[in-house]
């Protein structure tokens, strides 16, 4: 904001010096060529570019004479002017001659005329010969005029009051926003310490996400391949429930029958153990029976042995 000012204020200095520049234009475009000829070049006091400028030349005979010529030249700006105001004249002294030219500038820049005057007279009896060749610089010429730069100098200037109330204003601002912004960038450097530190614990945290993750796709697989297992023994265990139940059933129905004949071989096994007890008593009285009946066929068996031998031993009888 500063340099704004500064560069507002060498611009009103530059404005302030073009117009002291043009106040003096016309006030040095005047005197002597040689010792008989005065001239006078005016000009406007703001020539402006693409409007027509009037260039007024006045020059004053001081004594009687002879002149050879007096030509004009006007350039610069864009501008190419010449003429030869007078050719070969004799005129007395006092005579004034004045010629205008009207040119127009194309662009900005400086004016300059040149002229050159040749004349002779007689004084006090000699004979005095003059010529002269100036250079002038009578005018500039502008785009904008001092008139119109006085307008914007005046605009300007209250622009200045403007942003002057504004530069106050924004440099307390700035002063406020200054003391927030150290306030801020304390913080702000503690927070980018935080920040680093966060920063080194997420690479940490990432590290181990990496080898969670990396665990986790492994227990994942692990976990597919053992839910395949689980459902095919899932499978297996609902083949084998079922085969539990008929079987469970088949239990209880044989279980069933096995009490029945648990009943029954237990009723058989009172009857056996009779049955055993009344065989015994049988065996015992068949033994009995059966000695006596061996008793019986060996004394029978003598018997038809000894029948039988003397049957044998008797003698015969002769027939008569």
């Amino acid at each position: 904001m500063k340099r704004k000012v500064a560069i507002l204020v060498l611009v009103v200095s530059f404005l302030m010096s073009l117009a002291l520049t043009r106040a003096t234009l016309a006030e040095i475009n005047s005197g002597w060529i040689g010792y008989g000829m005065y001239y006078y070049v005016t000009t406007p006091t703001e020539p402006k570019v693409d409007e027509v400028v009037s260039v007024s030349f006045y020059f004053s005979a001081e004594y009687d004479m002879h002149i050879s010529s007096i030509s004009v030249w006007l350039y610069g700006a864009g501008i190419d002017y010449s003429k030869t105001i007078v050719l070969d004249a004799d005129v007395g002294a006092g005579t004034e001659i004045t010629d205008t030219a009207s040119v127009t500038p194309d662009y900005a820049g400086s004016i300059y005329c040149e002229i050159e005057v040749e004349y002779d007279f007689w004084y006090s009896l000699t004979h005095y010969y003059e010529y002269g060749d100036l250079d002038l610089h009578v005018g500039y010429a502008r785009y904008t005029t001092y008139s119109e730069l006085f307008v914007q100098y005046d605009d300007l200037l209250a622009d200045y009051d403007a942003l002057n109330s504004s530069y106050h204003q924004l440099q307390d601002n700035y002063d406020t926003l200054n003391s927030t912004y150290h306030s801020l960038l304390a913080n702000y450097d503690e927070l980018m310490d935080e920040h680093d530190q966060l920063t080194s614990d997420y690479d940490v945290l990432l590290a181990n996400y990496d080898n969670l993750q990396s665990a986790y796709d492994t227990l994942l697989s692990n976990n597919t391949q053992l839910e395949e297992n689980y459902n095919a023994l899932k499978s297996n265990y609902d083949g084998l429930e079922a085969n539990y139940t008929a079987l469970q059933n088949n239990y209880d129905s044989l279980q069933t029958t096995h009490n029945s004949l648990s009943s029954t071989y237990d009723s058989l096994k009172d009857n056996y153990d009779d049955l055993q007890s009344q065989h015994d008593i049988s065996t015992s009285e068949l033994g009995t029976t059966r000695n006596l009946s061996y008793i019986l066929i060996i004394a029978t068996i003598v018997f038809v042995i000894t029948t039988v031998f003397f049957a044998i031993r008797k003698p015969k009888v002769k027939a008569t």
